[in-house]
């Protein structure tokens, strides 16, 4: 009996990572929507850097397949993919390109995940920033398209009249 409550204690203190379980599938979601999505996202960048600069292989592994393996927002959920907030008119051209946006996050992160599992720091930090990367080039060709900045940049003259008749 003994026996059995040592062997238990351990197994709770050894995590599910290394035990070897780990999930290299997104999961739709419909609870989820992009704006969470991408506010998680940020939060497992930072446990991620944390667990590289750290060299904390759990961290680091957790981070990265959560980054790998995220929730994704269903087509029919309120404010749920990137299309929602894309201008019409480049709705399609942006959707079309997120295949490539995923493959430039979702790869490098098992990739440092297993860096991770080897203790090469080295690697795991280039594919952090291969990360970074792919997340920068993704928000570097959407954000200009979102339904907002569109509309101001449709405006932009009438709002500069607007500007120079405030008075001071």
């Amino acid at each position: 009996m003994k026996k059995l409550i040592i062997v238990l204690a351990l197994l709770l203190l050894v995590p599910a990572y290394a035990l070897g379980v780990e999930i290299n599938q997104s999961v739709v979601s419909t609870q989820t929507n992009l704006r969470e999505l991408m506010e998680d996202t940020l939060s497992q960048m930072q446990r991620l850097l944390a667990g590289v600069i750290y060299q904390n292989t759990y961290e680091a592994g957790q981070a990265a397949i959560a980054i790998a393996a995220h929730p994704l927002p269903a087509s029919g959920a309120p404010k749920a993919g990137v299309g929602y907030f894309i201008a019409p008119e480049h709705r399609l051209a942006v959707l079309k390109a997120l295949p490539t946006f995923k493959d430039a996050v979702h790869g490098p992160a098992l990739e440092l995940d297993a860096a991770a599992k080897k203790g090469d720091w080295d690697l795991a930090l280039q594919k952090f920033h291969d990360i970074l990367n792919g997340c920068n080039a993704c928000h570097k060709v959407a954000k200009p398209l979102t339904i907002d900045n569109v509309i101001l940049e449709r405006n932009k003259d009438e709002i500069s009249k607007m500007k120079k008749t405030i008075v001071k």
